[in-house]
């Protein structure tokens, strides 16, 4: 794995289909950012709503704790089955986009195969089950701090043992790069087994998570100069980092191939 060569095959490929790479990249920032706004500003109207009608009537006081929690845990089931069915498996297809373009052929209807495809809810299954199994990795190191921070309110000695639990980090983020082709794989493979995709994936990054993360991390100066150019800098750079990882995933599995690992071509 070098990462200059990675990043020039990427650059060879963007120099023949930058704008519609950029065109993919904006819907997907579009959906992921447009969609969770959307249901807060409709959270956020109900929310005055019932207040305003509250104030005007004393007597409804006591419904607002309640009404109050019933409307958000409705808001976070709603972005949470937006998350699933619909950006999970917009994402798969922005990576299947990018691996087609890299192999030569740049159609914009990739970004939706999945939607169309018969084993669209086997794609959302395993990109659910990625994410649950990274969430609970994370309870390594989210859950003693909580405790820790609860803690400190009755014994401020135990603030001191919160820096502790970030090597509780550690195993998160190692299975964060194990699983980190999945969303690969499942797009070339959306028939796949969830359990077969996981195992291949971490098949996949073996000896290279920590050179991964040093890849993504190569693009920290574009995202900085972005950020200082008001942000609009970043989301041309988008295309740049997908297309760079797409890169990747077409290594490894060239790599693996000698192994008997099973992919569609």
């Amino acid at each position: 794995m070098n990462r200059y060569d990675l990043k020039n095959k990427a650059k060879a490929v963007l120099g023949k289909n930058y704008w519609i790479s950029l065109a993919v990249s904006a819907i997907v920032m579009a959906v992921s950012q447009l969609v969770p706004q959307f249901t807060y500003r409709i959270n956020l109207f109900n929310k005055q709503t019932d207040i305003m009608e509250i104030v005007s009537s004393p007597e409804k006081i006591a419904m607002l704790s309640g009404g109050v929690v019933v409307l958000v845990f409705c808001m976070l089931l709603l972005n949470l089955a937006i998350g699933i069915f619909l950006f999970s498996p917009l994402n798969v297809g922005k990576n299947r986009f990018y691996i087609k373009s890299a192999l030569g052929e740049s159609d914009i209807k990739n970004l939706i195969d999945i939607f169309k495809s018969e084993n669209y809810m086997n794609v959302v299954k395993t990109i659910f089950m990625r994410d649950l199994r990274i969430t609970l990795w994370s309870l390594f190191y989210v859950v003693p701090i909580a405790i820790l921070t609860v803690l400190s309110f009755v014994a401020e000695e135990f603030i001191y043992f919160i820096p502790l639990c970030l090597f509780g980090m550690i195993p998160f983020v190692m299975k964060y790069y194990s699983y980190f082709m999945t969303d690969y794989i499942i797009a070339e493979n959306p028939e796949m087994n969830w359990k077969e995709c996981l195992e291949k994936s971490t098949k996949m990054m073996k000896s290279i998570r920590f050179k991964t993360f040093v890849l993504k991390l190569s693009f920290i100066g574009w995202m900085l100069l972005g950020i200082m150019l008001c942000g609009i800098g970043t989301f041309f750079v988008r295309p740049y980092i997908e297309a760079t990882i797409a890169q990747l995933y077409l290594e490894r599995k060239n790599v693996i191939s000698s192994e008997n690992f099973y992919f569609e071509e």
